[in-house]
């Protein structure tokens, strides 16, 4: 299972990255029917107000990677208990974790640990808003009488993603905080409390 799942995921990989690398190659190769490109300096501010994006985007991406390896979910997908199951189990699982269905007793440390995974990607927003806010410096660093149409609607489109995925994914966060709270492991429940 363990291996079908990591071929499925290059395929998945190759067939998001082949598409928007020949993109980038016609649009490269067609870039100079769009007119002429005019070398004049970018104004100081527009630099400093770029750089500094930039910077604050790194930044971020660079928050999102630590807090993700501190939470020691980083790759840890592919070793889960859950990454065995099948995509409908998984489903079973992950509506258990919404309280969508009844939580299955003798499933719960699946449950549990498919939780744990949805808690740990409120640090990939980290990551999340520093590419946005990466992608929204590449125009304001472009020449301001060139034609960056591939800039603007990269940078629109990625502030549109995390505009759009936020919320989304900050919601299955508070289902999953909330089902770890009420559905704690049952040696952990047996436990008397530390005074």
């Amino acid at each position: 299972m363990h291996r079908q799942k990591v071929i499925r995921l290059w395929i998945l990989v190759a067939g998001a990255i082949v598409p928007l690398a020949v993109l980038a190659l016609v649009l490269g190769l067609t870039d100079h029917h769009w007119g002429p490109r005019d070398t004049s300096e970018v104004p100081t501010w527009r630099a400093v107000v770029a750089i500094s994006l930039i910077g604050v985007g790194l930044a971020l991406e660079t928050v999102g990677i630590v807090r993700t390896v501190r939470a020691r979910r980083l790759g840890s997908a592919w070793r889960s208990a859950t990454a065995v199951l099948t995509g409908k189990e998984r489903k079973r699982l992950l509506k258990q974790v919404r309280g969508q269905q009844v939580t299955d007793p003798d499933r719960l440390p699946l449950a549990r640990d498919l939780a744990d995974s949805l808690v740990a990607q409120r640090h990939f927003l980290f990551v999340w808003l520093g590419v946005a806010l990466t992608a929204v410096a590449q125009p304001i660093l472009s020449s301001p009488h060139s034609d960056h149409l591939v800039t603007n609607l990269v940078a629109g489109f990625n502030v549109a993603l995390f505009a759009v995925g936020t919320p989304l994914v900050i919601r299955e966060v508070r289902r999953a905080q909330r089902f770890l709270r009420q559905n704690p492991l049952p040696e952990a429940a047996e436990r008397p409390p530390v005074p």
